[in-house]
């Protein structure tokens, strides 16, 4: 695929899935002996991520609707995955982004480290913050076509009752895992589906 002028940056700073899965291994390498409090805070993060994710990936298996809609991109997509690996909500959603790019050789999805690319990702703010995962995907001449994340809406809605409701920190961070254990990861699917439906982007109708 010939790519836009303006992604070259993109795609000079960003990574496979596979460079991504080796750098959250490293990670996950590294001796917790000498890291500070917040350190092996983090590093705890990432395991408990890398099992989230790992149960994502055994059980996923991509929604009919999904698949209709990833067939009908006909023209050069890239996509592009803000993320960090200690951040619970990527965990959850890329390995069925991961899996519904693979389905169209149209589509080449690579993985951009958040706080590596301040400046990419503040062209994609979500209400004016660094949220993540954040999805954008480009068309043929560098335009943006869509943009998804941090997470489905019905894990958002969940978040932000809790929040009026006065939950905070860590409280609110489990209940937002607790949301997507109890099958919210499955709306990423659906959400991407009705993103890709969208005719302005695959030709297809919804």
């Amino acid at each position: 695929m010939t790519v836009p002028a303006v992604l070259h940056s993109y795609l000079l700073h960003s990574i496979s899935y596979a460079e991504y899965l080796q750098e959250w291994m490293s990670h996950l390498g590294r001796p917790l002996h000498g890291l500070d409090k917040r350190a092996r805070r983090y590093h705890y993060y990432r395991k408990y991520n890398w099992d989230r994710a790992e149960r994502v990936a055994n059980a996923y298996r991509v929604s009919n609707r999904l698949r209709s809609a990833i067939d009908c991109v006909e023209e050069p997509q890239w996509w592009f995955v803000f993320t960090e690996d200690w951040c619970a909500d990527s965990a959850f959603a890329i390995p069925i982004l991961e899996r519904a790019a693979a389905l169209n050789p149209n589509i080449s999805l690579r993985y951009l480290i958040r706080d590596e690319n301040l400046n990419l990702i503040d062209r994609h703010l979500t209400n004016g913050g660094r949220s993540i995962p954040k999805l954008v995907g480009f068309g043929g001449n560098g335009e943006v076509l869509f943009e998804w994340g941090p997470r489905p809406h019905g894990v958002q809605a969940e978040r932000d009752a809790m929040q009026q409701a006065g939950v905070a920190g860590p409280a609110l961070s489990k209940a937002v895992v607790d949301a997507f254990e109890a099958g919210g990861w499955q709306q990423v699917d659906e959400e991407l589906a009705t993103v890709l439906q969208a005719a302005e982007i695959t030709g297809c109708t919804a």
